[in-house]
């Protein structure tokens, strides 16, 4: 499996609602935070977006996507027509890939992408006509559509720290992807820097500039995250997802899943059998 898919078979974010608006003057207004991202395309006119106290001009063909459920404000000159796609990142407590994001990337005539043209071309198509089944093709569509912009954020090594940025760097990328496909190994710092090709102390050092935490502590918080997903599907009990994680006793993992989480194994399971 490939470094982001490793990533996204797990965290996979999942689109709300896909949406056309088209007018005179149109403004949209988000005063609050909320726990969700959205992705607008400009693909008429010229508006202008404001988050966090910065200013951002956009054009026609322009894509800015605002990751982190900041509040935001996007306001129309004249005649405009922009898609917002909102997505849910799930579980956001202790989520790496949530927050890894910067706060908001601009794409300048991401519209124009040769890679992003027939994705949006679909979306719009399917957003405009509203023929059968077009909410599900459009969501769809705009999961695809953040795919795209995580490789560009990856690729373009936007940023500073995080799982993302972990996920530029080839070496510390090799042992991500190993931990978030098998988080049951016996990890240790040893074998870490082994699949990394590092010594221990670079490593070390390395992964914590870059990642923001230590590698220690980012197995932990991975695999309390994964123990939190398969406790609340119901399917599992704590003995047998703590044996899924590699934890040896189920009294530590109930410890260690108490701490992260900052509530007990058992009630995300109950919780998950009564729904």
């Amino acid at each position: 499996m490939d470094r982001l898919s490793s990533l996204l078979s797990f965290f996979s974010p999942r689109a709300e609602f896909v949406r056309c608006f088209h007018g005179e003057g149109l403004s949209y207004d988000q005063s609050e935070p909320y726990p969700m991202s959205d992705i607008f395309l400009l693909y008429e006119g010229e508006a202008e977006f404001f988050c966090e106290n910065q200013r951002y001009a956009l054009h026609s063909g322009d894509l800015i996507w605002v990751a982190l459920g900041k509040p935001f404000s996007i306001k129309g000159k004249g005649s405009v027509a922009w898609v917002q796609a909102r997505l849910d990142f799930g579980q956001v407590k202790n989520n790496p890939l949530y927050y890894s994001l910067p706060a908001v990337v601009q794409l300048e005539g991401g519209g124009q992408d040769a890679d992003l043209q027939p994705i949006i071309a679909l979306m719009l198509e399917e957003a405009r006509k509203e023929r059968c089944g077009h909410q599900t093709a459009v969501n769809r569509l705009a999961e695809v559509l953040l795919i795209h912009i995580l490789r560009f954020v990856i690729g373009s090594m936007q940023m500073e720290q995080g799982v993302l940025a972990g996920l530029s760097d080839l070496r510390l990328a090799r042992v991500l992807t190993q931990i978030h496909e098998n988080p049951s190994l016996p990890w240790t710092l040893a074998l870490m820097s082994k699949t990394a090709g590092m010594s221990r102390t670079s490593f070390s050092q390395r992964f914590k500039a870059v990642v923001g935490i230590s590698p220690g502590e980012y197995l932990k918080q991975w695999r309390m995250q994964l123990g939190h997903q398969w406790l609340g599907e119901g399917e599992y009990s704590v003995g047998q997802v703590a044996d899924k994680l590699g934890y040896q006793s189920e009294t530590a993992f109930r410890r260690v899943f108490r701490q992260v989480m900052g509530e007990p194994p058992g009630s995300v399971r109950r919780k998950a059998i009564i729904r």
